[in-house]
């Protein structure tokens, strides 16, 4: 952390914090350390391929199991109760 705060002879501890916490947002190094914790990489050509094709199989697995009698709800938008 780059910031400082120096408490005055007559300030209060409340406001002591109070101008440290404003410090703090006005550096703003808190909110860039935060995102960069929870960021996620996207993902590259060919994992996102790789993806689609899993998707597209699974598809087609499931609409020839629809057909061969393995669902009894063979309508695979209908929701879940």
């Amino acid at each position: 952390l780059n910031v400082s705060i120096n408490k005055n002879q007559s300030e209060s501890p409340s406001s002591v914090l109070r101008r440290f916490t404003k410090k703090i947002q006005e550096w703003g190094g808190l909110n860039k350390s935060r995102s960069k914790r929870y960021a996620e990489r996207s993902l590259s050509y060919y994992k996102m391929k790789k993806e689609a094709l899993k998707k597209i199989r699974n598809n087609e697995t499931r609409l020839a199991d629809i057909k061969m009698g393995k669902y009894f709800n063979a309508n695979p938008t209908a929701k879940k109760r």
